[in-house]
C-alpha cells in the first residue's frame, strides 16, 4: 500500500463514522468484552508491555542478539546502554493505546537534555530500537530517540532502512562500497549523525541515498557482486534470524509471502516451547523436539499452523500483542476456539470454518507469488550465514512445512489443496499459467485429527 499510494501522492485515507456496529448478542459481547479487558488490564505480559512496550524485546533477546550487521555478539555493556529503566524514568513521558485498548503499549517519550533537547514522539518500537541502534553500531538513547523521530516523519521503514544501512556501512568496512560511491561520506559504524544524512539522501533520493532507497537485493545488485554475501533478505525483505537458535522464526521469515516478515506466522509456541498450546493443535503424540527453538525437527507443521493462527487474527481485527502475552505469560491460552467465541457472538455465525477460510486466505497469497515465478529457492534467507549452517533443508522445516501447506517440494500450491478448500478457479489460473503442481498431500482435516482446538 505504501508503494501504490507513493505512485499516486497519495497521503493519507481519513474514514469518519457516523453510525454503530450491530452485534448477534449485545449483552453477552459486553460481557465478554468486559472479561478480555480485566485479562489484558492486569495480566503480567500486558502490563510488562503497558511499562515498557516492545522495547522489551531486546531484553528478551539479550546476548542472541548482533550487531553490525549481524557480525559481532552484543556485549552486557552494550545492553546496558538500552536499560528499560534507563527509559523508563528519564525519557517515558506516558503511553498511547489504540482505540479502547487496555493496553497501552505505545511508549511517548521526551529527550529533557542534550544537543536532542526538546524532542518529543509518541512512539518508539523495538523494530526502532535495535535496527536504527545496535544494528548500526549506536548505543546511545538521545541519538536512537531522535533517528526514530526521523524515519518515522520520513515514512519509511525503520527496519528495512536500519538493514539497508547497515549493509552500506559493512561493503564500506570491507572496502565494496568507496568515498568514490558515497559522495565523500564516511560510512563508520555508530556515528548518528551520518545516520541522519542518509536518511534524508534515501528520502530525497539524492547522491548514496539513491542507492540505499533500493530494496535489499537491489542495493547490493548495484553496488556489485561482492555485496552479496552481506545483503541478508528473503524475497527482498530484511529480518534475519539465528540458523542455530530461533528456528521457528527463521523458517517462518523464509517461507512468509511478502518476504521475511516477523508477523505473517509468528510461531511462538515452538519458540517457547509452549507444550500445552503445541498439544492443543496437534494432540499429545508429537515429537519431543517440537518446542526446542534449536531442533530443525517438526517446526513446518507448527509454522504453517501459526500462519494459519495469525491469519485468523488479523482477519479478525485482533492485536497480536494482548493475545500472546496472555496466552503465554497468564490464561487463558487464545487458540482458534477462544477467536471462534468471540466471531460467534458478535456475528452470530458459526465460527467452526474459520480455520479453513484462513487456509485459503493463505492460500491466495501463495498462489500469486507462484504467477509470479517464486519457488522454494526463494524460501530460503540470502546472505551469508556468519559460519552457521542453515537447517532450512531438513525434514522438519521446508519440506514439512510444504506438506502441511499443501504445496510440492518445490513449493508450488497442488491442485488437491486448493480444490479441498474452494479454491477450484484459482487453480485453473494457475494450470493456465504452468505454476501449479499435481503432487499429492494431506486434506487439512488428517492433519488435524489429533488436535483439540480445530478439526478440518
Amino acid at each position: 500500500m505504501g508503494c501504490l499510494m507513493g505512485s499516486k501522492n497519495l497521503k493519507a485515507i481519513i474514514v469518519k463514522a457516523t453510525g454503530t456496529v450491530p452485534v448477534a448478542n449485545e449483552e453477552e459481547v459486553e460481557l465478554l468484552a468486559e472479561r478480555y479487558r480485566e485479562i489484558w488490564h492486569k495480566g503480567p505480559g500486558t502490563t510488562l508491555k503497558r511499562e515498557y512496550g516492545t522495547l522489551t524485546l531486546l531484553a528478551q533477546k539479550g546476548e542472541h542478539e548482533h550487531i553490525k550487521n549481524e557480525q559481532e555478539p552484543i556485549t552486557p555493556e552494550q545492553l546496558g546502554k538500552y536499560d528499560l529503566e534507563d527509559f523508563k524514568h528519564n525519557y517515558k513521558t506516558g503511553q498511547t493505546a489504540c482505540y479502547r485498548c487496555p493496553v497501552a503499549c505505545t511508549q511517548k517519550w521526551e529527550i529533557s537534555e542534550g544537543n536532542y533537547k526538546g524532542e518529543k514522539g509518541d512512539k518508539i518500537e523495538y523494530g526502532h530500537l535495535f535496527h536504527l541502534g545496535p544494528l548500526l553500531g549506536i548505543f546511545d538513547f538521545p541519538a536512537l530517540l531522535h533517528l526514530s523521530d526521523v524515519c518515522n516523519r520520513m515514512g519509511m521503514d525503520c527496519i528495512q532502512f536500519g538493514f539497508n544501512t547497515a549493509i552500506a556501512m559493512e561493503c564500506f568496512q570491507r572496502g565494496i562500497v568507496g568515498t568514490e560511491q558515497t559522495g565523500g561520506l564516511q560510512l563508520q559504524w555508530g556515528d548518528a549523525q551520518l545516520v541522519e544524512q542518509m536518511m534524508k539522501q534515501t528520502a530525497e533520493r539524492e547522491g548514496f541515498g539513491d542507492i540505499l532507497a533500493e530494496s535489499a537485493p537491489g542495493m547490493v545488485s548495484r553496488i556489485g557482486p561482492d555485496a552479496e554475501p552481506y545483503g541478508f533478505n528473503t524475497k527482498g525483505m530484511s529480518f534475519t534470524y539465528s540458523c542455530t537458535y530461533g528456528l521457528p522464526m527463521s523458517l517462518a521469515s523464509s517461507v512468509a509471502t511478502r518476504g521475511a516478515d516477523h508477523l505473517k506466522g509468528h510461531p511462538f509456541a515452538a519458540i517457547i516451547g509452549h507444550q500445552e498450546m503445541l498439544e492443543k493443535m496437534f494432540g499429545k503424540d508429537i515429537p519431543e523436539e517440537i518446542g526446542d527453538h534449536t531442533s530443525p525437527v517438526a517446526k513446518g507443521r507448527v509454522v504453517w499452523w501459526q500462519e494459519n493462527y495469525k491469519m485468523i487474527l488479523d482477519s479478525l481485527g485482533l492485536c497480536f500483542l494482548p493475545v500472546i502475552n496472555s496466552t503465554v505469560w497468564s490464561d487463558p491460552i487464545i487458540l482458534t476456539r477462544e477467536m471462534g467465541e468471540m466471531y460467534q457472538k458478535i456475528t452470530g455465525r458459526d465460527p467452526k470454518g474459520l480455520f479453513l477460510s484462513a487456509e485459503r486466505a493463505y492460500q491466495v497469497e501463495r498462489c500469486y507469488n507462484a504467477l509470479l515465478g517464486l519457488t522454494r529457492k526463494d524460501d530460503v534467507r540470502k546472505g551469508t550465514t556468519r559460519g552457521e549452517k542453515n537447517p532450512i533443508n531438513h525434514p522438519g522445516m521446508l519440506d514439512e512445512y510444504y506438506l502441511y501447506r499443501g504445496c510440492s517440494p518445490d513449493g508450488l500450491p497442488t491442485r488437491k489443496r486448493l480444490h479441498e478448500i474452494g479454491l477450484a478457479d484459482v487453480a485453473d489460473d494457475l494450470a493456465a499459467h504452468n505454476r501449479i503442481a499435481e503432487a499429492q498431500c494431506p486434506s487439512i482435516g488428517e492433519l488435524l485429527q489429533n488436535s483439540t482446538d480445530v478439526s478440518g
